[in-house]
Formats: C-alpha cells, sequence, structure tokens
C-alpha cells in the first residue's frame, strides 16, 4: 500500500468538517451526511480539501460505491460556482484514489437536485458540473408536501403527468432537466415508499378533479407516512381510486375532508414504464425501510425488467425539446 493511500485511511472516527456563516467556525461530524439549513461555506481550502479527504477516506473505511451530495439551496452565484469548484474537485480526488487503490470501476458521483430552478435556462449549474458527475437524483417525490408554509393546494406526492398547465409531475420536470442537459441517462427519478395524509381540505367547484384542493387560507395540516404504516394510520385501501391522468393512487373523504396520496405497486410500475419510455438513467429510493417487511413496493420496482424496453441510442432525446 504507497503512502497516499495510507494517508486516505481513516482513524476510527472519520470528521467532516463544514463552515457556516453563522460565526465561522469549524464543526465536525462523524459522518459524510451533513444537514444544515444554514448556508454552508467552504472558506479556505484547507477546509474544502479536509472535507474532500474525509469523504475519500469513509468511502474507503466502508467501501462504498460513491455518494450523493445534497446541497438544496445554492442560491447566488457564488454558491452555484463554490458548489461546481466542491464538485470538481471531489471528482478529480476520487480518480486518485481509484488508480491508488487500483479500483477497476469509478467511484459514482450523484447529486440531489431540486425539481426545477437548476433546469431553467439562466442557471448554468448543471452546465457547469454535469461532466464531474453520473446522476442526478431529481426530486420528483415531493411536489406538494404539507411542510410548505406557503400552498395554496394539495396534490398528489408524486404525479407522473400533469392537468392541464400545471408544471408540478415528473413528465414536465424530467422534459426540463433533460432537455437542460441533453444527457437523459444521467437522469434518475427519485422515489418515494410512502405518502402524505392532508386533513382539513375543501373541495369546491373550482378545483378540476378530486385529487387537488385550494388550502390558501384555511387550517389545515398534513404528514408524512410510511408505507408500512398506512393500515396502522387507519386508512382503507378499498376506498382508494386510482387517477388516470397523475397515474397515483389517492384516498378523498368528503365527510372528513381527508385527503390521502401514496405510492401503491401499480403507480411505481407506471414510473418505471415511463422511464424506459424516455431512456432515462434510472431511480433512486428515498428511504427503502420505509416500505413493508415483505418488500412490497421494492418488489414491484425490481420486478420491472430496464433492459426489456424500447431499444434507444444512448441519450437519445424522448422529448420534444423545441417546445421549451
Amino acid at each position: 500500500m504507497t503512502t497516499d493511500l495510507e494517508n486516505l485511511l481513516p482513524s476510527q472516527e472519520t470528521p467532516v468538517e463544514y463552515v457556516t456563516t453563522k460565526d465561522g467556525t469549524v464543526a465536525k461530524q462523524p459522518s459524510v451526511c451533513v444537514k444544515t439549513k444554514k448556508k454552508i461555506k467552504l472558506k479556505k481550502k484547507s477546509t474544502k480539501g479536509n472535507w474532500i479527504n474525509s469523504i475519500a477516506s469513509f468511502i474507503l473505511e466502508q467501501e462504498l460505491d460513491g455518494v450523493e451530495i445534497v446541497y438544496r439551496w445554492p442560491e447566488t452565484s457564488e454558491d452555484r460556482k463554490n458548489f461546481a469548484l466542491f464538485v470538481r474537485e471531489l471528482r478529480y480526488k476520487f480518480a486518485r484514489v481509484e488508480k491508488i487503490a487500483k479500483r477497476k470501476v469509478p467511484y459514482i458521483i450523484s447529486i440531489y437536485s431540486p425539481t426545477y430552478n437548476w433546469a431553467t435556462k439562466d442557471v448554468s449549474l448543471l452546465d457547469d458540473i454535469r461532466n464531474y458527475v453520473d446522476f442526478f437524483n431529481v426530486e420528483t417525490d415531493n411536489f406538494y408536501a404539507p411542510y410548505h408554509k406557503n400552498n395554496i393546494m394539495t396534490g398528489p406526492l408524486s404525479p407522473l403527468y400533469s392537468l392541464g398547465n400545471d408544471d408540478k409531475s415528473i413528465d414536465r420536470t424530467m422534459e426540463k432537466y433533460t432537455c437542460k442537459t441533453m444527457k437523459p441517462s444521467q437522469l434518475n427519478i427519485i422515489l418515494s415508499f410512502g405518502g402524505v395524509h392532508w386533513e382539513n381540505v375543501h373541495k369546491s367547484s373550482a378545483e378540476p378533479d378530486d385529487i387537488h384542493f385550494y388550502v390558501r387560507g384555511r387550517d389545515y395540516s398534513g404528514y408524512h407516512f410510511s408505507w408500512r404504516y398506512l393500515k396502522f394510520f387507519g386508512f382503507d385501501l378499498n376506498k382508494a381510486s386510482f387517477h388516470d391522468v397523475a397515474k397515483t393512487p389517492y384516498i378523498w373523504d368528503k365527510n372528513h375532508q381527508s385527503f390521502v396520496t401514496f405510492e401503491n405497486e401499480r403507480s411505481l410500475e407506471e414510473k418505471m414504464e415511463y422511464i424506459l419510455s424516455k431512456n432515462l438513467g434510472g431511480v433512486a429510493i428515498d428511504r427503502i425501510d420505509k416500505d413493508d417487511d415483505s418488500h412490497t413496493l421494492l418488489n414491484a420496482v425490481t420486478s420491472m425488467n430496464m433492459c426489456s424496453g424500447p431499444k434507444f441510442a444512448e441519450d437519445e432525446i424522448k422529448y420534444n425539446c423545441e417546445k421549451l
């Protein structure tokens, strides 16, 4: 083993260093998954280098195949520039580690990507980092979330298609990402093994169907739940309907003003077929432990033969990008 590789091998605890703008101090966590609402600012080259070295060390220690980077709020041009620089340097570090460790398969870098703003024409972030990452895991599992404080309406958590001019759907989102990157093989859809229960929602003649309800000005409430606890919360699957456009199951209880949106075997199979038809990269699953002990939803996903679909050329575009 070379000296360079020995320097990468971690101690029993692998710290991750980051600097927050609150007081400029460096905080250390024994994990590469650092979650903070504060803006991350990599001030010094040594700090950024330590962070990258920590990630590389953690991967070697745990014998992992790669990392997913979650940074949802690079708001300013400086934020985006720093983020792109970090991703590029992480890729270079991985390449050096692969060579030293004689790894035959490159490490994977995936980027957790928000639904809309990265795919707009005036944001260059995707262009700046796409040559250094393997996949963009696009946030397609959270279009209508109860913790969004400025909700105007409820809706299905992960609709496959939109109704009318509504852009909140997997189809509209992946179309924008594909036409922005022109590399559908880099794009993964995020699947959720759960759902959301909304209470105190009201339907009026303004809503087009039984899956959208205006909640502005109402004292509504809602919470996420796992598939494994669907029956625990008392939801009767016999009362569930399946929306032909959104391709998602739901339960609307008019008497109790209750709306439940969730994934099931059929909705996940619809999404897998969509991935095949659009020549996309694949899927990322948000917490497999939300599934039941029989792996009902995971089996629905893995039962689809991803090599059996239409034969497209690599990165052949299956969207009409001229209209965007």
